[in-house]
């Protein structure tokens, strides 16, 4: 099976190494500054923000995607639940403004976003699960707008767990040191792995002729290629033994994994596989 996360697929296909990856000189600070811990999963991230802004029951949590679709996590979601209430409306009662940039791709009212958060002086979190080392068409890194940003290491790198939490302001929580030493492994090969992501990405647009769901550039670190089509439920009923393509449950939307690891010869049987319906 084609898998969507990098250590899925290392444990699937024991041929994956790294003899063909070219490690790169960047570390995380060159990224994400300093101000950043080291967390047990990317929802952990969540619940620390949540304690740390003392949101209370009848504060509202205004969540907002980059297609605005209505699709949210429920590790995202069902996480704030417990501690506030969720809305896709910013209403009187928003206390926080929670950005995500679905699966990697940015946020097209992000600066509008922060500037709404900095009038009624409430936090905007940038979601980026997904989104480590992605830009918008603008050249901003994503990540470095909000006042929190959270994100999963399992998304990027080859890591069977692990998530950050970056801050604008000085964090005093201990980091967890046994993901900082998995993640410091995989660091250097990161650009590697988003260049690899951008060049399937770009064989899918190339050989399949759907309509995207999203906006690319090139300085997007892409997890999915998504499209919009009419029988998109049939993809998952013929395929769900083959292909790991991701739910949205969005109807007409399908995801399909750019994971680094997948070769070339993997994603063109696939797309002669998906033309039987495309």
């Amino acid at each position: 099976m084609i898998k969507i996360l990098p250590y899925e697929h290392m444990q699937l296909d024991e041929s994956c190494d790294f003899n063909d990856f070219k490690s790169d000189d960047i570390e995380l600070d060159d990224l994400l500054g300093s101000n950043y811990i080291f967390t047990n999963l990317g929802r952990e991230a969540i619940n620390l923000i949540m304690k740390l802004e003392n949101l209370k029951r009848e504060d509202e949590v205004f969540i907002t995607t980059t297609t605005d679709s209505s699709f949210v996590s429920t590790c995202v979601s069902g996480t704030i639940f417990n501690y506030s209430k969720i809305s896709r409306v910013l209403t009187d009662k928003t206390k926080m403004i929670f950005v995500i940039h679905n699966f990697g791709f940015p946020h097209p009212d992000l600066l509008k976003l922060r500037e709404l958060a900095d009038e009624r002086g409430i936090v905007l979190v940038e979601d980026c699960a997904f989104a480590l080392d992605s830009y918008n068409s603008e050249g901003i890194l994503l990540g470095s707008i909000g006042d929190y940003t959270i994100y999963s290491l399992s998304k990027t790198l080859p890591l069977p767990k692990g998530g950050i939490l970056k801050s604008k302001k000085r964090l005093n929580l201990n980091s967890n040191r046994e993901i900082e030493k998995l993640a410091k492994r995989y660091i250097p090969y990161l650009r590697e792995f988003k260049r690899r992501r951008q060049s399937n990405y770009k064989f899918l647009e190339e050989h399949l002729d759907v309509t995207p769901i999203y906006s690319y550039n090139d300085s997007v670190n892409p997890f999915m290629f998504g499209f919009y089509h009419p029988n998109a439920s049939l993809f998952y009923e013929k395929y769900e033994d083959i292909y790991q393509f991701s739910r949205t449950h969005v109807e007409n939307e399908v995801h399909i994994p750019v994971n680094p690891f997948i070769c070339k010869e993997s994603y063109i049987e696939m797309i002669e596989d998906l033309k039987e319906i495309l």
